[in-house]
């Protein structure tokens, strides 16, 4: 599906330490999608993984339909946005854009 982000058993590792363990979902153009999770549980982890800044240990993601360990992926090309709001307790927005390189010259 055009403009969709597939994970499939996505698990990440960052040392000796499991940060993510066999995570599928999608996403959808058009449909909100939130990331809930405590502290240090692997949130931020997950979006860099899909923005291609951090390696996973097994599974795929895809992007439409093209995975990203097939693409020739410019870094300079991703977007990542953490942003932090106190109010009685912690929220943390995480934006990501990610534009795949063009087929076209």
């Amino acid at each position: 599906m055009k403009n969709t982000i597939v994970l499939k058993k996505v698990s990440l590792q960052i040392g000796t330490k499991d940060i993510l363990k066999d995570i599928t979902f999608s996403v959808k153009p058009n449909i909100p999608l939130s990331i809930i999770g405590t502290g240090s549980s692997g949130k931020s982890s997950l979006l860099k993984s899909i923005l291609g800044l951090l390696y996973i240990k097994s599974g795929e993601i895809l992007i439409d339909g093209v995975s990203i360990a097939d693409t020739n992926m410019d870094k300079s090309l991703a977007t990542y946005s953490h942003q932090r709001l106190q109010i009685n307790s912690l929220v943390v927005t995480i934006k990501f854009v990610y534009v795949l390189p063009s087929s076209n010259p």
